[in-house]
């Protein structure tokens, strides 16, 4: 089964909530295909919160932790959370809980490390993460998106599987400390100008840009929303918008009429019958033979 995580706002952003199942058309590459599952918003989820912890962050992790604290707030009693953090390796910090004393006490045990394994991280939480949990799932993904330090997965193997899975991801990306606004090249370098680049030789402001088209295809095709936070205040506001999002999501499955030879990107389309309603919803999704 494909499944759908679908947000249908007015144009105001106001959530619509109480919509049945026949007000909603679900199509795959243009064609339609028959809804076998519809839940309403308010089922539990669980969230992996996962945090970039190297040392190049604008961001402090104080800053960090008290963002993803108060939306940890925010959670239902039904609702569960898992921590990750990375920098050059993975550190599982917690397991998925509904205890909110309990995650908030993981977080204080993050501390700043160096490296980036971006890729890394995000094929396995979606590997492993979630084993054995039922129900909806998703991912917040708090990073700079500039991967220094995978050795397992790539931008295409992680990108594939998110969008082989039925997990969405929320990534909310921040700027690195030293992000270069005007990449000089070496033939026009000035006196006195630093070019600050990533252990490849290549300048943050490129990696940067890459890691920015990377979070977004992570949340288009996964059915979750990229976010940018270049303060404390828009970092706890991305956290409060996700958690407002995961309650108001109606899930929509279908199982594909067309089989798949091959893998395959397919393309989504959910259409609403509420007149003026804006729909946010996954955009595609890999079908595997």
């Amino acid at each position: 089964m494909v499944l759908i995580p679908v947000s249908v706002k007015t144009a105001k952003g106001v959530g619509i909530a109480a919509l049945t199942k026949d007000k909603f058309r679900v199509f795959e590459d243009g064609v339609e295909q028959d809804i076998a599952l519809f839940e309403m918003p308010g089922q539990p989820i669980t969230v992996a919160i996962v945090i970039d912890m190297s040392d190049s962050a604008k961001l402090s992790l104080a800053e960090m932790r008290k963002a993803a604290s108060a939306f940890i707030d925010k959670l239902e009693s039904r609702d569960k959370a898992l921590i990750v953090a990375f920098d050059k390796n993975i550190h599982r910090v917690l397991g998925a809980t509904n205890d909110r004393d309990v995650l908030k006490l993981g977080l204080l045990g993050i501390s700043s490390g160096g490296g980036t394994a971006l890729y890394d991280v995000v094929d396995d939480v979606l590997r492993t993460s979630f084993k054995n949990v039922s129900g909806r799932k998703a991912v917040i993904l708090l990073t700079d998106g500039i991967d220094t330090s995978s050795t397992k997965a790539t931008f295409e193997t992680s990108a594939s599987i998110a969008g082989e899975n039925n997990i969405a991801i929320f990534p909310i990306q921040y700027e690195p400390e030293n992000l270069a606004t005007k990449p000089v090249s070496p033939g026009t370098y000035r006196e006195g100008l630093s070019i600050y680049t990533t252990p490849s030789g290549e300048t943050i402001s490129s990696a940067y840009q890459r890691g920015t088209r990377y979070l977004r295809l992570l949340s288009d095709s996964s059915g979750g929303r990229f976010q940018f936070a270049d303060s404390a205040k828009k970092l706890r506001s991305a956290f409060e918008q996700i958690a407002a999002e995961l309650r108001q999501q109606y899930y929509l499955g279908f199982y594909p009429e067309r089989s798949a030879s091959k893998r395959e990107k397919r393309k989504l389309n959910v259409t609403v019958d509420v007149p003026g309603a804006k729909i946010e919803s996954r955009e595609s999704y890999i079908a595997l033979p």
